[in-house]
């Protein structure tokens, strides 16, 4: 039977993001494929202490200018390279780690290299730093090297989109060969009547998010230009979002709740949802 080595960014949290999500749901598809026992999964990013990453914040800086997203080095990549060799398929969850192809078919291996693109990531990454941190032409260059690196030396690129699949062809001048959107196995069931939104006569309107500079933007363009002028409870839902509450504290019928273990409840109290993105690449996977 045949093995893949699955490269993921870093271990899942209790709370994941959206992109955390997305590896959560290439992992259970390739599970069903090749079976999770033919599956060896590596982190890149493993859990450091605030400490430990303090210490190592100038080599990490450094790695940015020789093409290492953060966590990765030289020995990693080297360590990787070593790992994959008796491997049929590696999967590199994230274009990010380009650079990892290409070490791959620099040691001469045979089996095949297929990387997932989450985003094209010159775009998300330019978006959420933003053009005016000085730092900001660093990461992008490296996140784009490293998505030129993925299109050049990966056996299979997959994009999540038509949308990306065009911005990766005028950037890096290759199509991916799969679009395969975020998915979500449907487990929901509920047979009871919510008589409660029946009966309020103000409905609620759900916006889900971490906060993230894409995120806050669309909300905050929210509750400015729309929120003034329609009689709404508005609930902000999403992972570390307590920091937007200095910005929203005074405002009538808004509701934060950060770092919920469970978002059902907040999506079935619902009578809609919002979801005001202007920048970025990718999927949101709130639309999911």
């Amino acid at each position: 039977m045949d093995k893949l080595l699955f490269i993921r960014y870093r271990r899942p949290d209790n709370i994941d993001a959206g992109g955390e999500q997305g590896t959560n749901t290439n992992y259970r598809v390739l599970c069903h494929i090749f079976g999770e026992e033919n599956i060896l999964v590596y982190y890149i990013h493993e859990s450091l202490s605030k400490k430990i990453l303090f210490l190592h914040a100038f080599s990490i800086f450094i790695n940015f200018f020789k093409g290492y997203y953060y966590g990765l080095s030289q020995k990693k990549v080297d360590s990787i390279t070593a790992l994959a060799m008796p491997f049929s398929y590696v999967f590199i969850d994230r274009s990010i780690f380009g650079i990892i192809s290409k070490a791959l078919k620099d040691k001469h291996y045979t089996g095949k290299i297929i990387t997932f693109f989450h985003n094209v990531e010159s775009v998300y990454f330019k978006a959420k730093i933003g053009k005016s941190k000085p730092w900001c032409p660093i990461v992008v260059n490296c996140v784009t090297k490293n998505d030129q690196q993925a299109c050049d030396y990966s056996d299979i690129i997959i994009a999540l989109n038509e949308r990306d699949k065009q911005e990766i062809e005028n950037r890096y001048h290759r199509s991916p060969d799969i679009l395969s959107p975020v998915v979500f196995q449907d487990k929901y069931n509920n047979s009871h009547p919510d008589f409660e939104k029946m009966t309020r006569n103000i409905p609620v309107c759900l916006f889900l998010g971490t906060y993230f500079p894409m995120n806050v933007h669309g909300i905050l363009w929210f509750v400015r230009e729309v929120l003034p002028e329609v009689n709404i409870k508005l609930q902000i839902v999403g992972k570390g979002m307590k920091a937007i509450l200095p910005m929203v504290t005074n405002l009538p019928n808004i509701e934060v709740y950060s770092d919920v273990a469970n978002l059902k409840p907040y999506i079935e109290n619902a009578d809609f949802m919002l979801l005001p993105i202007f920048e970025g690449s990718g999927m949101k996977v709130k639309t999911c």
